[in-house]
């Protein structure tokens, strides 16, 4: 290594470091400050005259819109972050490269060494960062919720009431726009009944149910490595298809299970079988599925490695289903290429889980659509926080209300 080239790595690690520092500050203030909002809100609510509650009302609307300011610049010092971590990786891998006929076995072991300590010692900044994200997402939902509520109350009304829909939509607390290729819509389940009744069924086009398959085939990609806890994925299946046997379309879908999946069973199955859905359950991290590996041991498979496979051999593939830990990110980045994905914010217990995703497949079988069917699985879990957990992400554009998997009986409603 030059001098040059040892300075700019240096740079980069001080850089790094730096930014680090940064994001965990501006995490810290955008958690301050939901806080904050939080406790305006209950001060509204416990207001003894209207003129002390219009004005808790403003502090926590004002409290409200910084929180979202800082939540938006630990975002992007987030992206920073996660972009100083490439260049410096691909740094050392063009010096490892340009290096490595010159080592002898004892520079490489030390550089080995070196290079274990660097990843311990990043991975511990992050995950000193993890147990905080999802809390402060979950905040950050609460926060638009409240704020949509809070302009509601004190938006002055003159005249008769409006039976119709809300200036704003229904749908807009739960929803969240993200940044991407494609506009991407984020949708979680939110205690408490609806302003406005939704549709009991989806309006679908002749066209449109026309264009459904007769037979639908969803495989379940199911890996419990001996090095995690198992989560009893046989059970998950059995619960599974026991609530399609029970569905009044379940005879079309075929369920094909692949347990004890590794990751080269993954464009094997999709080239044989070419799914309509595709599930993956058993465990995974931020940074994507844990299969089965050599000696049963847990093998990763990137989020952006499973990406391509979507792209490159899911003709038919419309839904993805991560019922795995830690995969709201990989369901964000598969919905640019499906109709919607479903992923899970954080972790969820393992009995909630079989419970969803049962459920889920229920409300698919029944005819019902994506977006009813996953509020159907998410009440069935019963209880918060993993209620909560499950996210539906779909392109803006995209109605999820007419996401119908199963295609019914000529002259039946979907």
């Amino acid at each position: 290594m030059s001098a040059l080239d040892s300075a700019r790595l240096g740079a980069l690690f001080k850089e790094r470091a730096r930014i680090s520092d940064e994001w965990h500050r501006a995490e810290q203030a955008a958690q301050r400050l939901t806080l904050d909002h939080n406790e305006f809100v209950r001060a509204a609510g416990h207001a003894a005259t209207a003129g002390g509650r219009q004005r808790a009302q403003g502090r926590a609307g004002r409290k409200g819109e910084e929180a979202e300011h800082a939540r938006a610049h630990s975002d992007e010092l987030r992206r920073k972050l996660d972009e100083k971590e490439t260049e410096i990786a691909e740094l050392i891998a063009a010096l490892w490269a340009a290096s490595q006929p010159l080592l002898s076995n004892d520079t490489v072991r030390q550089l080995n060494d070196n290079l274990e300590a660097i990843r311990r010692h990043l991975q511990s900044i992050d995950s000193q960062a993890a147990p905080v994200i999802p809390a402060l997402r979950a905040l950050q939902a609460v926060i638009q919720d409240q704020s949509v509520l809070i302009k509601s109350v004190s938006t002055p009304q003159s005249g008769p009431r409006s039976s119709g829909k809300p200036e704003g939509d229904t749908d807009r607390p739960a929803l969240r726009h993200n940044g991407g290729q494609a506009p991407i819509v984020q949708m979680g389940w939110k205690k408490g009944i609806p302003p406005v009744a939704e549709p009991r069924s989806p309006q679908l086009s002749d066209e449109a149910v026309a264009a459904l398959p007769e037979q639908v085939t969803v495989v379940l990609f199911a890996s419990e490595p001996r090095d995690r806890p198992r989560p009893d994925l046989d059970k998950e299946i059995r619960e599974i298809l026991a609530m399609i046997d029970q569905a009044t379309f379940g005879d079309r879908i075929t369920m094909r299970p692949w347990p004890a999946a590794q990751p080269f069973d993954l464009i094997p199955g999709f080239n044989r079988h070419k799914p309509h859905m595709v599930q993956f359950s058993g465990h995974g991290t931020a940074d994507g599925v844990l299969m089965m590996g050599p000696h049963d041991r847990s093998e990763p498979v990137t989020a952006d490695r499973l990406i391509q496979m979507f792209r490159w051999t899911g003709e038919n593939l419309r839904m993805v289903f991560f019922n795995i830990c830690d995969s709201e990110q990989h369901a964000r980045a598969a919905a640019q290429f499906v109709d919607a994905a479903i992923g899970m914010r954080g972790t969820m217990h393992d009995a909630p889980a079989r419970a969803f995703a049962a459920h889920l497949y229920s409300g698919l079988a029944f005819g019902n659509s994506l977006k009813r069917a996953f509020h159907q699985a998410c009440t069935a879990i019963g209880d918060e926080p993993d209620s909560l957990v499950p996210q539906l992400f779909f392109r803006h554009g995209v109605d999820p209300h007419k996401v119908v998997l199963v295609r019914p009986e000529d002259g039946d409603t979907p």
